[in-house]
This record gives structure tokens, sequence and C-alpha cells, in this order.
């Protein structure tokens, strides 16, 4: 199983928002937070918004 990483999702980067859907994010609106693979936040360059591994 991969680890999994939740980042935040910031209102003024609609176009990565629309890039974490495009390669299988899941928003996770409980917590206004993106579930990613380490391999796709760092596709994204958000590194910087990891919060938290699930």
């Amino acid at each position: 199983m991969k680890a999994q990483f939740l980042a935040q999702r910031r209102k003024d980067a609609k176009e990565i928002n629309e890039q974490a859907k495009q390669i299988g994010g899941i928003w996770r609106p409980q917590h206004k937070l993106w579930e990613l693979s380490y391999a796709q936040i760092a596709a994204l360059g958000i590194q910087d918004r990891i919060v938290g591994e699930g």
C-alpha cells in the first residue's frame, strides 16, 4: 500500500485544484484537503502544502 498525503487547497490555486483532480487526487471536503500520493504532490510542485500523512 502506498502512502497517502494530505495537501491544503488554496482559494487562489484554481489551476492546481483542476490538475489534482485530473491526476486522480481525492478531495476530502470535510477536511478541505486533497488526498494525493507523494509522487502526485511532487508532480504538482506543492510539497510545501503537505499537512499530514494518511
